[in-house]
């Protein structure tokens, strides 16, 4: 769970939203499912992903492989959003 804005509050307020980024297995590949409430629109540019020590697997995110310390932009997390 990440608290988007950075103020480290529980409940969700008018500055504040919750993104759960959540890992499953499928075909063999590891890849990523998002639930989000809060404001509509993120409040950062993009995530950094970290994955723990000693893992070297790829993450798929919007048909893209991303690797720990990579950049993840915001466009291929929209693309994640339930509609």
């Amino acid at each position: 769970m990440y608290d988007d804005d950075g103020d480290n509050a529980d409940a969700l307020d008018g500055n504040h939203c919750q993104t759960a980024l959540t890992l499953a297995r499928r075909n063999g590949r590891l890849t990523v499912s998002m639930s989000h409430q809060g404001q509509a629109a993120f409040p950062f540019a993009h995530v950094t992903l970290t994955l723990p020590a000693g893992m070297t697997e790829q993450v798929w995110i919007g048909g893209r492989a991303f690797g720990h310390g990579e950049v993840i932009p915001v466009r291929a997390l929209d693309d994640l959003r339930p509609q």
